[in-house]
């Protein structure tokens, strides 16, 4: 009989014990956010998607030991073929380690934040930390763990299965997000970084390069737009390939790119060693190629290795790019809504901006379904977009905040600063985040929803001030950054709370973690304008 109960007992010990460690693993690893949005989202059909990315990439001859690339980080069905392009050089290599330095599209913050995950999940598999090398970082004065900005972030993941498929097993990650930063900073983080860097261990830095087009607010020209956009990237190209950070920043405030990666590019330059590293443009495309309108969504995509000595690395498409040193670009200067020059700019962006009352009540039906559908049917992946009508002013990209109240207290708000979604998408993604991953609130329970208000900010861009009298309270939003410190109130904060412009300047230091009276000296302040509406209570 006891030998029975033994037998019976084991089992089920064995399955506690295996639920217990799959349990704890689970808070360790980076649960696979892209996948059915930026890559296909099944082991079978992602590897199909890859090898047809493979497939369609010129076959690239590197004789010499690459140590870092340039790889863009859209969807697939976008740039997979010229992130296929790079990734080919290193078909078939061993690594030990592979760091990666990518962004984090909706947070801003100074400095590099790494995420304290021990792997990254895809559906090729799982991808271990270098966990040794992770803890030595984070000890850095510049380098912190900011948990919410990695959790649906694709910069980073989005070049896992790439790396997955044409590597061998073995090599572990070193995720980090790199944010603004001065060039003394960057030196630091370079030197800090700079003894891992063996010949054991591959550099990427994930970037996509200028988004030009109405969408993006972004257009610096109005004729031949495919041939000066090639031009403008191919600017910053030549510079990277020059292995100059000087160059390239330069180059990055003299034309206000748009490259989204231009942080991960400066630190990436900044380790390299210019005298023993050559760089090699192995395909440019851009996401307008197949269409032939450059005029509203456009992106450009590059392809960039750096090997250790000179490499007979050569692309036909690389060379028809590169323009003679006399047919460099002039651009003029952009004509842009990021940021804004003006109070004058601010105002006519606000008007252009405004959403329509059927549209606000779109949004906010949109967000209470994405919460409903995530808290009450977790089988559904989300809203069903077509009973929603998606207006062209809803498909722009803006920059939103998502606040949740309960009984009017608040209950979470995240947001995305810069349009770098569709106001839709922005809305929905942020409806999520505000309720599972604002750090200072514990995850909304379903039981919570039926007491939980909506309300949503729909903002103008960034505009810097020289001077506080320029901040004008109640239709203001403002945001601080001072070493690596960063804060943002929205418009509607102070009047909830009754304060002046001073005691709004106080409370903006405040939740940046700086001295109240930080704002004074050394500061970078800049407002916002926003359209507000909510639910009632």
């Amino acid at each position: 009989m006891n030998r029975r109960r033994i037998a019976v007992l084991l089992p089920m010990v064995a399955l506690v014990l295996f639920a217990l460690r799959t349990g704890m693993a689970e808070e360790k690893i980076h649960r696979c956010a892209g996948a059915g949005r930026w890559f296909l989202g099944t082991q079978q059909a992602l590897t199909k998607q890859i090898a047809g990315c493979m497939r369609a990439a010129p076959g690239i001859t590197v004789t010499s030991p690459v140590v870092a690339l340039i790889s863009p980080h859209a969807g697939y069905p976008y740039a997979g073929t010229v992130m296929a392009a790079g990734y080919k050089t290193i078909k078939g290599k061993s690594y030990k380690r592979v760091i990666i330095l990518g962004i984090s599209h909706a947070y801003g913050f100074s400095g590099a934040s790494i995420p304290k995950y021990d792997a990254y999940e895809t559906p090729l598999g799982l991808v271990p930390l270098d966990t040794q090398v992770r803890d030595a970082l984070l000890k850095h004065p510049d380098v912190i763990s900011h948990s919410s900005s990695h959790v649906m972030e694709h910069s980073i993941e989005n070049e896992l299965p790439f790396l997955q498929t044409v590597l061998k097993p073995g090599f572990r990650i070193v995720p980090i997000q790199v944010g603004e930063m001065s060039a003394r900073q960057r030196v630091a983080l370079a030197d800090a970084l700079r003894p891992y860097c063996d010949d054991q261990t591959l550099l990427v830095a994930s970037s996509d390069f200028s988004h030009v087009g109405g969408r993006y607010g972004y257009m610096p020209f109005r004729d031949n737009l495919k041939e000066n956009i090639y031009k403008l990237d191919q600017g910053a190209i030549d510079q990277i390939l020059a292995i100059d950070v000087t160059g390239f920043t330069n180059y990055v405030a003299k034309t206000r790119t748009t490259i989204c990666g231009r942080n991960p590019i400066k630190l990436l330059l900044t380790l390299l060693d210019r005298n023993t590293t050559k760089g090699d443009l192995i395909l440019y495309q851009n996401s307008s190629d197949r269409s032939g309108d450059y005029s509203q969504l456009s992106v450009g995509y590059a392809a960039i290795v750096f090997t250790k000595s000179v490499s007979q690395a050569r692309s036909r498409e690389g060379e028809k790019m590169k323009p003679q040193k006399e047919e460099e670009p002039q651009p003029r200067k952009p004509v842009e809504r990021q940021p804004r020059e003006t109070a004058e700019d601010e105002k006519k962006a606000m008007s252009e901006r405004v959403l329509s009352a059927d549209e606000q009540q779109t949004l906010l039906k949109l967000a209470r379904d994405t919460l409903e559908t995530a808290l009450q049917q977790k089988g559904k992946a989300g809203p069903d977009l077509a009973r929603y009508e998606l207006t062209p002013r809803l498909r722009e990209k803006s920059g939103v905040f998502v606040t949740l109240k309960k009984h009017g207290q608040l209950r979470g708000c995240i947001g995305y600063i810069e349009g770098i979604k569709p106001i839709y998408q922005t809305v929905i993604d942020n409806a999520k985040n505000a309720a599972f991953n604002d750090p200072r609130f514990p995850k909304v329970r379903a039981e919570e929803l039926k007491d939980i208000t909506i309300e949503i900010s729909v903002m103008t861009p960034l505009r810097r001030i020289q001077s506080v009298d320029e901040i004008v309270v109640g239709k203001h939003g403002l945001t601080i950054e001072k070493g690596n410190r960063h804060g943002l109130l929205l418009p509607q904060v102070p009047g909830e709370w009754g304060w002046d412009r001073d005691t709004f300047l106080v409370h903006i230091c405040r939740k940046a973690g700086l001295p109240d009276d930080a704002w004074k000296e050394g500061a970078t302040l800049k407002v916002f304008s926003a359209q507000v509406f909510g639910e009632e209570e």
